[in-house]
């Protein structure tokens, strides 16, 4: 999995042309599938337990506007959203503009989810 999406990322570079020469660090080319990899080693890991959990992450950042927080003009929180209710959990994100965002993950027991 982690292989799938260095390479998916690496062919974008490969695609993408610019009006200027551009070359590859070699080393970071060969370094960077780990990130990946250890990415996806950890999501299986969470998947693969029998008791998921609580996740609650906080920033301190510029925060997410009431527009922003409906989901509809991002995928990504729409993407969290749809992952969430997918092993029957929920997720909850607040925000302050200004002072920054909370998301929330609730993800129950997998025997409880499979019922």
């Amino acid at each position: 999995m982690g292989i799938g999406i260095w390479s998916m990322h690496y062919l974008g570079m490969l695609a993408f042309r610019l009006p200027v020469p551009v070359q590859y660090d070699w080393p970071t080319v060969l370094l960077s599938p780990l990130p990946a990899i250890l990415a996806s080693a950890v999501a299986l890991f969470v998947v693969s337990r029998s008791t998921m959990g609580f996740l609650e992450i906080h920033d301190n950042g510029k925060g997410i506007s009431e527009e922003g927080l409906s989901g509809k003009s991002s995928l990504g929180i729409l993407g969290m959203r749809e992952r969430a209710l997918l092993l029957g959990g929920t997720l909850t994100i607040s925000s302050t503009l200004g002072k920054g965002t909370t998301l929330r993950v609730l993800i129950p027991d997998s025997s409880v989810a499979a019922e």
